[in-house]
């Protein structure tokens, strides 16, 4: 089967609120052509030789598979441009990323970044009211967001190609010229606010924040979480301080799809972005994780019947030589859904755990290896022991061979599926620029995971899993005491206590002899 280009596809894209993405729909119906297309050229495929008697006898046509690239060019102030036309509706997207996030942000004020990633939006500009740009932009069926996470900062937009200049203009003032109104602001504090005191009632809120906090230290930026008083010093001034860091042409990446040419994306930047300055601060370097964990179980002792818990240790980096390797190894192991061997052995065969998920998740400095499990509080124990049972597995056992066949094609397959939406061919390209892969990384990605061997999949396991370093973190109606023997000899157990953030309360000794 070969895929030359992407499926078209018919209708009108819908505001789905100030939040929403707005392509859903466009790409459901993407890929459901796709899969019907391919589908139907399977049938045909089996000619007078009828339909396989079982479902191993079905012949998986070879991926060739074509990457569709969009147009790129540099404006004089450094901003990249990476454009796709698509006129199929008429529509334009758009996201600017800006390199920095919260990681790089030794300002000490925990959710700065995320201030102003929220409020650059919501606090409109210096010359557009909040209310008048929401009414400005609800009238147009148009949207303007921001955010900042921990490596990055974007702000995009979304307008049909008659409303594309007045909406493009309000974005770029948006960009540039934000106004942090002061009680937007103000609102958005207090929300904040809300939510930290809501956390003690989220289990999976609380195991994560204990999980972080055990594997990179308490503290760390890859772990820290905004509290009342690191609120109370995020201000507009500040937040402006934050914004003449970060926001700026140079280095910032645009990428931007639609029904417009090539020459009225020119000029509308030029009218909009062409005298923005470069900027005159030096962007702060990523932090160090210079952190040891120390291997155990934290208990977090709550009413809950449900137990949700987490497993693992510190991971690899970004850019490793295994890389495709580890994506084979999650989707054998933990990734694959219903096919993986954390799925069948946990949840179906055993019914130990009602959600089961793991695998290796490379970090801008250092990932994890994490096991999430949601199971009844009384077969926490159980479930553990076995999760860490099947971890260590995978450092002696080669995977069977069809589990790894299956998990070659379903990734080589789903990475087919990420073309399917116009706006994501040009996202594609800046966020692997940005991230710092190869020029080349997607060109070569299906050939790289064809290499991939069963041997190369076992030698991930020997070389990433260490079961000996698991944090295990479970928050539930589970006894500590009852972990403490149940582990004597093999994990020391602690005891958590939790308000708005964690806190290890005290180790936990076994009682029986």
């Amino acid at each position: 089967m070969r895929i030359t280009r992407a499926f078209k596809t018919s209708g009108v894209a819908t505001r789905i609120g100030r939040k929403g993405a707005m392509q859903a729909g466009d790409t459901i119906c993407r890929l459901t052509i796709a899969v019907l297309l391919g589908a139907s050229m399977t049938a045909c495929s089996l000619g007078s030789a009828g339909i396989p008697s079982s479902p191993e006898k079905v012949t998986v046509p070879e991926i060739s598979f074509t990457i569709p690239a969009p147009e790129r060019w540099t404006m004089d102030n450094g901003i990249e441009v990476y454009y796709y036309h698509n006129d199929e509706l008429p529509q334009v997207r758009g996201v600017m990323y800006f390199p920095g996030g919260s990681l790089s942000d030794y300002s000490g004020i925990t959710g700065l970044a995320s201030a102003v990633g929220d409020q650059m939006r919501e606090g409109a500009t210096t010359e557009v009211a909040p209310d008048d740009l929401d009414r400005r932009l609800d009238s147009l069926a148009a949207s303007i967001e921001t955010d900042f996470g921990r490596e990055y900062g974007t702000a995009g937009f979304f307008s049909l190609t008659e409303d594309f200049d007045e909406v493009f203009g309000l974005y770029a003032d948006v960009i540039q010229r934000p106004g942090f109104d002061v009680s937007r602001l103000e609102l958005w504090k207090k929300l904040v606010a809300n939510s930290i005191v809501r956390r003690k009632d989220s289990p999976d809120k609380m195991a994560g924040m204990a999980f972080a906090e055990q594997i990179y230290g308490k503290g760390s930026p890859f772990a820290r979480s905004v509290d009342a008083d690191s609120l109370a010093l995020i201000t507009p001034d500040r937040m402006r301080q934050f914004h003449r860091r970060f926001v700026r042409p140079d280095g910032a990446k645009l990428a931007i799809s639609g029904a417009l040419s090539r020459k009225q994306i020119e000029a509308a930047l030029e009218k909009h972005f062409g005298s923005w300055p470069e900027g005159h601060y030096v962007r702060p370097s990523l932090p160090k994780v210079d952190y040891t964990p120390q291997a155990g179980i934290y208990v977090l002792e709550r009413d809950f019947d449900q137990a949700t818990v987490l497993i693992g240790h510190q991971g690899p980096a970004r850019h490793t030589p295994d890389q495709y390797d580890i994506s084979i190894y999650n989707r054998v192991f933990g990734h694959g859904g219903f096919g993986s061997t954390l799925f069948k052995e946990i949840r179906s065969r055993l019914g130990l755990a009602y959600s089961v998920y793991g695998g290796i998740s490379s970090g801008v400095v250092r990932g994890v290896f994490q096991m999430s499990m949601g199971t009844r509080a009384t077969q926490a124990e159980k479930a553990i022991k076995k999760a860490i049972e099947l971890s260590a597995e995978t450092k002696s056992e080669l995977p069977d061979e069809k589990s790894f066949n299956d998990a070659k094609s379903a990734v080589q397959r789903s990475f087919v599926f990420r073309f399917a939406s116009p706006d994501y061919i040009a996202r594609r390209a800046v966020i692997l620029k940005l991230l710092g892969y190869a020029e080349d990384y997607d060109q070569t990605y299906l050939a790289n995971i064809e290499k991939v061997s069963r041997e190369d999949v076992l030698a991930v396991g020997k070389k990433r899993i260490r079961p000996e370093d698991f944090v295990v973190v479970v928050v539930g109606r589970v006894s500590a005491e009852q972990l403490a023997n149940a582990f004597a000899g093999t994990a020391d157990v602690y005891r958590l206590d939790f308000d708005t953030v964690p806190r290890v309360v005290g180790r936990v000794l076994p009682t029986q002899k």
